[in-house]
């Protein structure tokens, strides 16, 4: 930003006035970009090249593309085996990059139909990660100390407490700097800068009360990290390489998943059910469990979307809440 401000601000000649209607797009196609999130943008940039890639396979133009072009895109995506829902973020990619380069995407009536059949045929229900239970989390958090390297047990012991307590999605464990952390006498209260469900960079205030168990207590957790990781500044959690050593670089959202699969099968279960996402799923399910009103777990999950949460919150309350507990079988 600051290099395309510095470059339209210089005096340039008028015959150099195409140079700033380049500078003007290039930071239209940026501001474009914004419009989504990071991991957003990540995903309808690999889908634009697979598209691409495909379109020269089959010999078809990709930009613009046509109605036979698209509705033989669907068909093939169906054979690969691809769900409906990626289908249909595939079909979004493709619709955006046609809006951002000015074309119009046939999504004709036959395209519409090709969508709604293969919701029918494929299903739409996610498959999503087991959420980790209070039982699991305090395995983990109690594993971290089995770990030689005593800089990232304690770094992955915050991260598994801060990351179940406040819900938090991958992205957003990995955006939390130093600044956005203050302690209080109830707990910590985190800053979160930006989200997925908050794309306009309003922050958000969370709250992660303190544990009546010193051993799950995110306050304590936190302490120990900054203290034992001497970081001033900037991210809370980075990389650790084998040699104990702290790195400087914030930590990616695979860095997450990772850590959650390694405490995982430290205690024994199967990792491939687990990822970073079970963090957030988990305190769904175990504050559901726990009696927490829907309006509460929601300010705290910072779900936009009723319908996903109660899925979590089903998944929660599947045995407590079950007529067959009242048959006296």
């Amino acid at each position: 930003m600051k290099k395309l401000r510095a470059e339209f601000q210089e005096d340039k000649p008028n015959d150099a006035l195409e140079v700033r209607k380049e500078i003007l797009i290039k930071n239209g196609k940026r501001l474009i970009g914004l419009s989504h999130s990071s991991n957003t943008n990540s995903a309808y940039r690999s889908d634009w090249a697979q598209f691409e890639k495909w379109c020269a396979q089959h010999h078809y133009t990709s930009l613009p593309a046509s109605e036979e072009c698209i509705g033989s895109y669907i068909s093939d995506l169906v054979l690969q085996g691809y769900k409906a829902n990626t289908i249909k973020r595939k079909i979004n990619a493709l619709q955006f990059a046609h809006q951002a380069a000015e074309k119009v995407l046939p999504i004709t009536h036959s395209i519409q139909l090709m969508l709604a059949g293969t919701r029918k045929e494929l299903g739409t229900k996610q498959q999503g990660k087991a959420p980790l239970t209070i039982n699991m989390l305090k395995q983990m958090v109690e594993a971290t100390n089995t770990i030689d390297n005593n800089l990232k047990s304690c770094r992955d012991k915050a991260l598994l407490i801060i990351g179940f307590l406040g819900a938090f999605r991958r992205s957003e464990i990995v955006s939390i700097d130093v600044e956005d952390i203050k302690i209080e006498p109830a707990g910590l209260v985190v800053n979160l800068k930006r989200s997925k469900t908050d794309q306009e960079g309003e922050s958000v205030l969370i709250g992660l009360p303190k544990s009546r168990d010193e051993r799950t207590c995110p306050v304590i957790a936190f302490k120990n990290w900054i203290e034992l990781s001497q970081i001033k500044s900037g991210p809370v959690f980075r990389g650790v390489n084998r040699h104990g050593h702290l790195l400087g670089k914030r930590l990616s959202d695979r860095a997450i998943a990772n850590v959650v699969k390694e405490y995982v099968e430290l205690c024994g279960y199967d990792s491939v059910n687990f990822s970073g996402h079970s963090l957030r799923a988990g305190f769904v399910t175990e504050a559901a469990r726990a009696g927490a009103n829907e309006r509460s777990i929601a300010n705290q999950s910072r779900h936009k979307s009723m319908k996903t949460l109660r899925r979590y919150i089903r998944m929660g309350n599947v045995f407590t809440e079950n007529a067959a507990n009242d048959l006296g079988l």
